[in-house]
C-alpha cells in the first residue's frame, strides 16, 4: 500500500453511503417473460464523478469544527443484444450515483483524496450497488441479476493515469 493511500485511510472514517440518483429501464419489446431467453451481453462502468470537502463550522468554538469529504461514485450496467450489421440494442439499463461521505481527522491533500478515490471508495460503495441491482431486477420480475464482488483492477477516476 502506498503512503498516500495509507495516510488517507488513517484520516478518514466512513459516515454515510447514500444513493443520489438512479435509473432502471427495461426497453420496449422486452418484459419479465422474454428477458431471460434473449441472447445478450453485459456492459458496465464505474467512476468517481466528484470529490468535495464539507466543513461544519461552529461559530462559537472553532476547535469543534468538523471536516467531511464527499465522493460521488457513478455506476452503470446494461444488457445489450446484437442486431444486424454488428450494432447492439439495449435491453436493460441500470445506473446510479452514490454519495460516500467520510469524516476526516484533518485536511487531506488533492493527491491523498485522489488515491483514496482510486482505490477505496468503490470498495465501500460496491455492496450497496450489488444490492440495488439484485433488488431492482427482482422487483421487475426478471431473474435476479448478480453483480460480482468488487475487484480493483484500475483507477476509478476517469482520465487519470493508471
Amino acid at each position: 500500500m502506498n503512503e498516500l493511500l495509507k495516510s488517507s485511510i488513517e484520516a478518514l472514517s466512513i459516515m454515510h453511503i447514500n444513493i443520489r440518483e438512479s435509473e432502471v429501464k427495461l426497453s420496449d419489446g422486452y418484459n419479465a417473460f422474454n428477458f431471460n431467453s434473449v441472447t445478450k451481453k453485459t456492459q458496465s462502468f464505474r467512476n468517481i464523478k466528484k470529490i468535495e470537502a464539507i466543513e461544519l463550522v461552529n461559530e462559537e468554538d472553532s476547535s469543534t469544527n468538523q471536516l467531511y469529504y464527499s465522493f460521488h461514485y457513478s455506476l452503470g450496467l446494461r444488457f445489450v443484444t446484437p442486431t444486424q450489421a454488428e450494432e447492439t440494442e439495449t435491453v436493460l439499463t441500470i445506473e446510479a450515483i452514490y454519495e460516500a461521505i467520510y469524516r476526516s481527522k484533518r485536511e487531506l491533500s488533492k493527491e491523498e483524496l485522489e488515491e483514496f478515490a482510486k482505490q477505496n471508495v468503490g470498495f465501500n460503495v460496491w455492496p450497496f450497488w450489488r444490492e440495488f441491482v439484485q433488488n431492482s431486477t427482482s422487483r421487475m420480475g426478471i431473474n435476479s441479476v448478480s453483480v460480482p464482488f468488487f475487484k480493483y483492477n484500475r483507477s476509478d477516476i476517469p482520465n487519470l493515469e493508471k
